[in-house]
């Protein structure tokens, strides 16, 4: 299932998904590219994670734009 896409260059798209592996839901992030017809197609390059690890990443990637905000003298 689709959550999202974070636009990452022209010819690339990083999609947020919910599946199914080896009888685990996990949350993944993967880069599709443009195949020759034009298409996205899903790339090896990506990784997933179960729900305990997705929250960990996003109060990482909180704690990290905090801090990158504050060091430009941004408020978060």
């Amino acid at each position: 299932m689709l959550i999202g896409k974070i636009n990452d260059k022209a010819r690339q798209k990083i999609l947020v998904t919910l599946k199914m592996i080896k009888r685990t839901e996990m949350i993944d992030l993967r880069i599709h590219s443009i195949n020759d017809n034009g298409q996205f197609v899903e790339t090896k390059s990506g990784i997933s994670f179960t729900l305990d690890q997705a929250k960990q990443a996003a109060e990482l990637l909180l704690a990290g734009c905090e801090k990158l905000l504050s060091s430009r003298g941004i408020p978060a």
